[in-house]
């Protein structure tokens, strides 16, 4: 995929678009590979193998078992990846790249306010094509338009933080696995 790109689709992640920045984009900065577990049952790697078979290492960032999501560990390391997301979007006003092994997604902001609370602006790629409501069976059709799945507005919403920091609640219906891959560019 990296010398004929559009010659196929393949699943890709975080350390996939590490690679490609790597070869292809060298001025982008660091790049910064973490594997964070959100919950309970994480089985986190620190080495994963490109589609073009370089290994990439990440940084783990364990969480203890057994945690409460309300007890004082929790928010600690809730607090902890906090810092290091909204840190980084401070410093390089770069989206950081999360990626659960099953969908992905882009954390574009930070916000916390009294009304609402602690949220993060999370841009959902899937969106139309799989959560969006449509009759089962249904194929895309070109002549209906970019909106045939629905309005796009889905792919861009602020979501309560617990949703990265500690995997609980859904987005577009979908609760992430125990773990994030996360990319920082920058």
């Amino acid at each position: 995929w990296l010398t004929a790109p559009g010659a196929g689709c393949d699943w890709i992640e975080p350390h996939d678009v590490a690679e490609y920045f790597r070869r292809f984009a060298p001025d982008c900065g660091d790049l910064r590979l973490i594997n964070v577990a959100t919950r309970d049952g994480a089985t986190l790697l620190s080495m994963r193998v490109s589609k073009v078979g370089t290994p990439h290492m990440y940084e783990l960032m364990p969480r203890p078992l057994g945690l409460s999501p309300e007890g004082h560990e929790a928010r600690q390391f809730a607090a902890q990846l906090r810092s290091l997301i909204v840190g980084h979007l401070a410093r390089t006003r770069i989206p950081v790249l999360i990626d659960d092994s099953v969908n992905s997604y882009l954390i574009a902001g930070f916000s916390s306010s009294g009304a609402s609370g602690a949220e993060y602006r999370v841009l959902d790629p899937h969106y139309g094509m799989r959560y969006a409501p449509c009759n089962a069976g249904m194929k895309f059709d070109i002549a209906a338009g970019p909106n045939f799945y629905g309005a796009d507005s889905q792919k861009d919403q602020w979501v309560p933080a617990e949703w990265i920091e500690e995997a609980r609640g859904q987005l577009n219906g979908y609760t992430p696995g125990p773990m994030w891959l996360m990319l920082l560019v920058g």
